[in-house]
């Protein structure tokens, strides 16, 4: 069903219509860059506050990063720790294939001489089928060999802290 249109009488009505639609849309840009305007003001007021709070987040990270470092044995069984004020611990990423330094150009090659084709993709160039290593990370059949020349799956382990926000006051003093 098609939508029936407001009428408009006359071309003197119309170009009323285009000045109330003029004057409307100046009126938007105005408040916006008002609105722009402010939000600006009450950054720059608290942009060296802000960048002290960085600071010392920073610091905090860090010597929380240290401490758990130095006390990875408390992680063996849990891979973080609760706190009262928050949680810290390390994650274990998504597994990767690394090559040894200066063996990207020789590792499709290195891969066909071990015997080892299915783990080369043919699609448009012959490249290594990394996610095919990957899922074979266990065999170790496939994997001493591999290991011996230079190419490894490895899962890195990164640092994690979580501070509970909700715990802190609402409107912490600035």
């Amino acid at each position: 069903m098609r939508k029936t249109l407001p009428q408009v009488p006359s071309k003197s009505a119309l170009v009323e219509i285009m000045k109330d639609l003029a004057d409307a849309t100046s009126s938007i840009k105005k408040c916006e860059a008002k609105i722009d305007s402010e939000v600006a003001d009450i950054r720059a007021k608290y942009a060296s506050k802000v960048a002290a709070h960085g600071e010392k987040v920073k610091e905090a990270i860090s010597q929380l990063e240290a401490y758990c470092m130095a006390h990875k044995e408390d992680f063996k069984k849990t891979r973080s720790m609760d706190l009262i004020h928050g949680k810290v611990g390390f994650r274990v990423g998504a597994p990767k294939v690394k090559l040894k330094r200066g063996i990207a150009k020789k590792a499709v090659g290195i891969v066909k001489s071990l015997g080892l084709t299915q783990l080369v993709r043919t699609d448009v160039k012959e490249t290594l089928n990394r996610q095919e290593i990957i899922d074979n990370r266990f065999d170790m059949s496939i994997m001493k060999p591999l290991e011996e020349k230079g190419i490894q799956v490895v899962q890195e382990e990164t640092f994690f802290c979580e501070p509970k926000i909700e715990n802190l006051a609402i409107t912490p003093e600035i």
